[in-house]
């Protein structure tokens, strides 16, 4: 079920539900469908991509190879660099977009003050972009956002379920203790609108999109 939340669409149980709903129907279709597989190397014939080979050295052949991830690094780590096109010259050659730093946060009980989706502005957007594209920094003063999705579906957590994302530059490396002190940075600012919600949370780094989801430098 899709319902319509202040100008957004929501999916009830939350957006892994479309990537089930499209298991379901691959599946009922005769589609096989291998989890936590790793592909190694797609092989190309006469400039067509016509197999794959999966890092447990299975090759399975294809009419057509579909690529749902990041386009740069999977050219870069799937095809050798003969490629006819995407030479890794050319993919060097492209700035990558925004990343985000990402919080996941976790509450016990509901709070009056959040809604389902809300956000703090930084008080000079100009100079939050120019951070992060110019001198690829975190923002000093970042624009917030917060989803809780437990306000429109309170089926999914017994508390508000907070996921806190702020842009952040594309790089290839921070260091924990970098990454502690920008999410004292969020929490601080957050305090200041009055939303105290420091709590066990599970934090989301550029470099962890980059290591989970082969996107280039974290871009998203």
């Amino acid at each position: 079920m899709i319902r319509r939340i202040n100008g957004v669409y929501y999916v009830e149980g939350g957006n892994t539900k479309i990537a089930e709903g499209f298991a379901h129907f691959f599946k009922k279709l005769g589609g096989r469908i291998l989890n936590n597989t790793e592909v190694k190397q797609i092989f190309t014939k006469e400039k067509k991509a016509k197999r794959v080979l999966l890092q447990n050295e299975e090759i399975i052949e294809g009419e057509k190879v579909i690529v749902n991830g990041d386009l740069l690094s999977s050219y870069e780590r799937l095809l050798p660099e003969e490629r006819p096109s995407y030479k890794d010259r050319k993919i060097a050659s492209y700035e990558p977009s925004v990343s985000a730093f990402v919080m996941m946060v976790a509450l016990k009980g509901r709070r009056k003050n959040f809604v389902h989706h809300q956000v703090y502005f930084s008080e000079n957007y100009q100079r939050e972009f120019n951070g992060i594209f110019v001198h690829k920094k975190f923002p000093e003063d970042p624009t917030i956002y917060i989803s809780n999705s437990s306000y429109s579906n309170d089926r999914i957590a017994p508390g508000d379920n907070l996921f806190i994302l702020v842009n952040a530059p594309a790089i290839t490396f921070i260091t924990k203790v970098e990454s502690e002190n920008y999410k004292e940075k969020i929490y601080n600012k957050l305090l200041a609108y009055g939303v105290d919600i420091r709590v066990a949370e599970k934090t989301i780094t550029p470099c962890d999109i980059e290591a989970k989801f082969f996107a280039r430098r974290g871009a998203l």
